[in-house]
């Protein structure tokens, strides 16, 4: 959809996946009209926790510690009411006591634009992760 976008703030880095960061506050926020949203990113033992925000809501944390490395991993998914929303994840600053790191990384975004969430058919492609 042409309304969807992906504003990265704070200093994210990129490679041909994905977009990642270990700056604390850096943050990535996707706007989009639909009624899912499911972020798949990368967890390891230099994850941290990030802030998941919903439409200005208080924030869900999300750990991205695990003792090995698992990517497109689903990190965080939200049924939600037909409309426009804001999502924005951010790094927390905070870890896992045996966490080595603060990384959060951002692999691809799922966006449900159908009215129904139950329609699994009409899911908006996964979304790039690129800046705008």
């Amino acid at each position: 959809h042409g309304d969807t976008v992906i504003t990265y703030k704070g200093a994210w880095d990129a490679n041909t996946s994905h977009h990642y960061t270990q700056t604390v506050g850096a943050a990535a926020e996707i706007t989009f009209t639909g009624t899912k949203f499911t972020w798949y990113g990368v967890t390891g033992d230099d994850h941290g926790i990030a802030n998941v925000i919903i439409d200005g809501a208080a924030p869900v944390e999300v750990d991205c510690y695990s003792q090995g490395r698992n990517n497109s991993f689903r990190c965080y998914s939200a049924r939600l009411p037909l409309g426009k929303h804001t999502v924005r994840i951010e790094n927390s600053g905070k870890k896992n006591p045996e966490c080595k790191g603060q990384f959060i990384e951002i692999q691809r975004l799922e966006l449900l634009a159908g009215a129904n969430p139950e329609q699994a058919d009409s899911p908006e492609s996964s979304k790039p992760v690129k800046s705008r």
